[in-house]
């Protein structure tokens, strides 16, 4: 459940970037982004770790799961170092005339 949830502000995140008309909401969904991929990965580890039954080997969706955890905790990590300038021009106002 933890990694869905993750995965979903992951998505969001994307979605809120490629619309973006304000870098507040990207940003946002970042830190949420960030805030949730954390426990998803550590998640990730333990049921990677976890062998249930005495079980020799993972099976292969523990480590699809390892690993989509970490590139969303990687990616939304990405985003907040990102300072690049929106892609809009910053305004530029005309100066007034001194009183």
């Amino acid at each position: 459940m933890l990694l869905l949830v993750a995965a979903c502000a992951a998505l969001a995140l994307v979605a809120s970037t490629v619309a973006e008309r304000t870098p507040a909401l990207p940003v946002a969904l970042g830190v949420w982004s960030v805030l949730l991929g954390v426990p998803a990965v550590i998640a990730a580890v333990v049921r990677a770790l976890e062998r249930p039954h005495h079980a020799t080997a993972a099976s292969a969706g523990v480590w699809l799961a390892l690993g989509g955890a970490v590139a969303i905790l990687a990616g939304s990590w990405q985003v907040l170092r990102d300072e690049r300038t929106s892609r809009y021009p910053p305004a530029r106002p005309e100066p007034r005339p001194a009183p």
